[in-house]
Protein backbone atom coordinates (compact mmCIF):
# COMPACT_ATOMS: atom_id res chain seq x y z
CA UNK A 1 0.00 0.00 0.00
CA UNK A 2 1.34 3.80 -0.84
CA UNK A 3 0.85 5.46 2.30
CA UNK A 4 2.29 8.77 0.08
CA UNK A 5 -0.29 8.97 -2.84
CA UNK A 6 -3.13 7.33 0.31
CA UNK A 7 -2.25 10.73 2.36
CA UNK A 8 -2.14 13.52 -0.86
CA UNK A 9 -5.47 11.93 -1.91
CA UNK A 10 -6.81 12.51 1.77
CA UNK A 11 -5.18 16.41 2.02
CA UNK A 12 -6.74 16.96 -1.67
CA UNK A 13 -10.10 16.05 -0.44
CA UNK A 14 -9.95 18.18 2.57
CA UNK A 15 -8.97 20.95 0.73
CA UNK A 16 -11.33 20.55 -1.67
CA UNK A 17 -13.86 20.26 1.61
CA UNK A 18 -12.90 23.39 3.18
CA UNK A 19 -13.24 25.29 -0.55
CA UNK A 20 -16.45 24.00 -0.86
CA UNK A 21 -17.13 25.16 3.22
CA UNK A 22 -15.56 28.59 2.34
CA UNK A 23 -17.78 29.03 -0.80
CA UNK A 24 -21.33 27.85 1.09
CA UNK A 25 -20.20 30.33 3.86
CA UNK A 26 -19.61 32.88 0.88
CA UNK A 27 -22.83 32.48 -0.47
CA UNK A 28 -24.77 32.84 3.53
CA UNK A 29 -23.18 35.60 4.15
CA UNK A 30 -24.55 37.35 0.91
CA UNK A 31 -27.17 35.93 1.33
CA UNK A 32 -27.78 37.45 5.62
CA UNK A 33 -26.56 41.08 3.40
CA UNK A 34 -29.21 40.89 1.18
Amino acid sequence: MDFGATRSKLEQGHLHAAEKRAKVCEIQQKAAEG
